[in-house]
């Protein structure tokens, strides 16, 4: 080989090697491990398994998102501590069952008689957390990002025996939670018990509880009606459901493009979550009267005995919340929140 012909081939190695070296890595697959506290089933997870997957095809396969359904990851009530910790990277669970954490969010997942469809809880857990720097901040304070909401159909009771009349609530043990949905039924005679989701059938079955509340489909699938087969439509309204978080660490570690991949996403769940959710609360209905369940339409006019009973929630909220400190924050909530539930359709 010639001397120019040898320095040329040297040059041309040393040449590759270099661009062989300045060549991108290949990406590192980042798999995010998910705490959720409903079974999985299509009734519970469609939207939720829908989000995993948009997420693993927007970002090429970089982030694949791990949903471990059915607390197996934990207990409801320990999810806020199990993802605020970074013990799981997102979680799920409802603000109402973590007030005094979330003083401000959890009053759409808590207040009776303030939502009644759909499309106001919607608007509701979109518009909200968005507009309203005081939710923004006790968010971030628990470390957490919010992606999505679920929204719930009506609630709807699961009763013993049928409870058809505003004064049939008298004496009338049922399962509640939160802060206001005990004064409620306090308002009606009843006496509220707070039992966490996965307890109700048994509770019901024993005793503990006369009467339980949930949207059809959530009663449905977790077979209430064959220990509380009177299903009561009194409407308590409609309320923000579970949110979906993830560890604002583990958000902070995803790139730009990845982030875009979970709003992206969320986007979309939210909507395959509307788009679904109307359609079970009429199906529930009609499996639940194939199931021999006791579906009882109730008067309007003794469901408004109960409303004139009870307190006005929302202001009631308020005040607790300036006693808290909270009360300029309160009042941009409500304000919001009913200019809301006003546009709703």
């Amino acid at each position: 080989m010639q001397g120019k012909d040898k320095l040329r081939f040297i040059f041309s190695i040393l040449l590759a090697v270099v661009l062989m070296g300045a060549a991108p890595a290949a990406a590192k697959t980042v798999t995010l491990r998910w705490a959720h506290y409903v079974p999985d089933h299509p009734i519970f997870v469609a939207a939720d398994s829908h989000f995993a997957k948009r997420v693993e095809e927007i970002t090429g396969g970089e982030v694949k998102v791990q949903i471990f359904y059915g607390e197996t990851l934990g207990k409801v009530k320990e999810m806020l501590g199990l993802v605020k910790n970074g013990t799981v990277d997102m979680a799920s669970f409802p603000t109402g069952y973590f007030t005094s954490a979330f003083p401000l969010w959890s009053a759409p997942n808590n207040l009776p008689f303030t939502m009644s469809d759909l499309d106001q809880a919607y608007r509701t857990a979109v518009d909200l957390p968005s507009k309203l720097e005081g939710v923004q901040e006790e968010i971030k304070k628990q470390n957490l990002r919010l992606l999505f909401h679920h929204v719930l159909s009506p609630y709807q009771v699961f009763s013993t025996k049928p409870l058809t009349k505003f004064e049939d609530w008298k004496g009338i043990k049922v399962r509640t939670w939160g802060a206001y949905m005990p004064d409620a039924f306090a308002a009606a005679g009843a006496v509220a018990v707070n039992v966490f989701p996965a307890e109700v059938y048994e509770s019901l079955k024993r005793g503990v509880v006369d009467a339980a509340i949930w949207p059809l489909e959530l009663g449905l699938i977790q077979k209430h009606y064959e220990v509380a087969p009177n299903v009561c439509l009194w409407n308590l309204g409609t309320f923000i459901g579970w949110g979906n978080w993830i560890n604002l660490n583990s958000w902070n570690k995803l790139t730009p493009e990845q982030q875009k991949a979970f709003t992206d996403a969320a986007v979309e769940s939210r909507k395959v979550e509307l788009d679904s959710r109307a359609k079970m609360d009429i199906e529930a209905r009609e499996k639940l009267i194939a199931l021999k369940a006791r579906i009882i339409e109730i008067d309007p006019a003794e469901r408004q005995k109960w409303i004139d009973a009870s307190p006005n929630f929302l202001d009631q909220w308020v005040s607790e919340m300036k006693d808290k400190g909270l009360g300029k924050d309160a009042d941009e909530l409500k304000a919001q929140w009913q200019k809301v539930i006003g546009q709703a359709k």
